[in-house]
């Protein structure tokens, strides 16, 4: 399907991808969150991602667009915050209760057992795909494209977008979580060798 209003992609070395960008005030911005929601989720779909964030198509604005898994929903992300972290802990009888840990820019050491690995690829950095640890669970806050705000709890495949594109927000890309340069994979080769390091499937954003 083709899309109208598509903008063209920022990638690696573009100096957009390595800044934070600025919060929105709706105030001023709210026609121009609109017309950027439009113009990501549509440059997102033609390229066939399940998230993208302003600083990829060169607009420093804290905002992005996220799918679920079976993309059929999406979402526009406007002033992200990761409000915290849910630790698995075991209860009084065998089971496992869930908490939450403070994070807002602070992640303790404690909390890296409450992570998962699992592939991520960019639209920013095409044709490679990396093996990224991130929060199973988390709790954040934003608002919607209306300015309207929301909490929600979010865990496996849709945190996982959410941090990759909170992510781009503040400078940062996929590649500067891997653990090891062994954790990269040109994408042809995932299906053959990726099985080496672990199996799981690729996430586009």
């Amino acid at each position: 399907m083709r899309f109208s209003n598509v903008a063209k992609l920022t990638f690696l070395g573009n100096p957009a991808l390595r800044k934070v960008c600025q919060p929105v005030d709706f105030s001023h911005h709210r026609a121009q969150v609109k017309t950027l929601a439009t113009q990501l989720t549509n440059t997102m779909k033609t390229h066939c991602g399940v998230g993208i964030a302003a600083p990829q198509i060169n607009t420093l604005l804290r905002v992005f667009i996220m799918s679920n898994e079976g993309q059929t929903e999406y979402k526009t992300i406007v002033n992200p915050v990761l409000e915290s972290v849910i630790t698995t802990s075991t209860n009084s009888v065998g089971g496992t209760s869930g908490t939450s840990a403070a994070v807002k820019g602070k992640v303790v050491s404690e909390m890296e057992n409450e992570k998962e690995w699992g592939w991520e690829g960019c639209l920013s950095i095409p044709g490679f795909l990396g093996y990224v640890p991130r929060f199973r669970n988390i709790k954040v806050s934003y608002l919607d494209v209306n300015g309207i705000q929301k909490s929600e709890t979010l865990q496996g495949f849709e945190a996982r977008v959410f941090q990759h594109e909170l992510d781009h927000l503040n400078g940062i890309v996929y590649i500067d979580r891997l653990v090891s340069t062994q954790h990269l994979i040109v994408e042809s080769e995932f299906s053959k060798h990726a099985k080496h390091i672990e199996k799981s499937s690729s996430t586009i954003l």
